[in-house]
Parts: structure tokens; C-alpha cells; sequence
């Protein structure tokens, strides 16, 4: 079968795409990805508040139109 050794939420599957490795490797996956994203969330809130040049108040405009975009509109910017 697929290697499962009871640790999976599904029934091993002889079939690569129903295995259990498979439906642990996307939860890995899945879990990095929430991780780097709330990593790069935290990244454009910063930006978004800073703001001491010209470059910097594009940035920081670019980086509040991508929160407000993803749906974190709560987000204080210095003026």
C-alpha cells in the first residue's frame, strides 16, 4: 500500500496520487505556505507604515494596495 502508518486522515491508496505520502507532503506544503505568508503579510504591514521618502511613500502605497487587495484593511499608515 502507500506507506501509511496510521498517522493519515484517509485510507492509503496503492495509486501515487491518492497515497498517503502524497496527503502528508500537501499538509506540509500547505503549512509552509500559511507560515511564508503570514511572513510576507507581516513584511507589507511594515512597509505600509513606514514611510520617510519618495521611494519609501511608493512602497508604502504599493504595499497598503496589496493588503487592502488580500483583505487586511486594518492597517495604520503614517502620513
Amino acid at each position: 500500500m502507500g506507506g501509511c502508518r496510521g498517522h493519515c486522515r484517509v485510507r492509503p491508496s496503492p495509486t501515487p496520487l491518492g497515497s498517503c505520502e502524497a496527503i502528508t507532503s500537501n499538509e506540509k506544503h500547505l503549512e509552509s505556505l500559511k507560515t511564508d505568508g503570514d511572513a510576507l503579510i507581516q513584511t507589507l504591514e511594515s512597509l505600509a507604515q513606514t514611510a520617510s521618502s519618495h521611494a519609501d511613500v511608493s512602497v508604502a502605497s504599493l504595499a497598503f494596495k496589496i493588503l487592502q487587495m488580500v483583505g487586511h484593511e486594518n492597517i495604520k499608515t503614517t502620513k
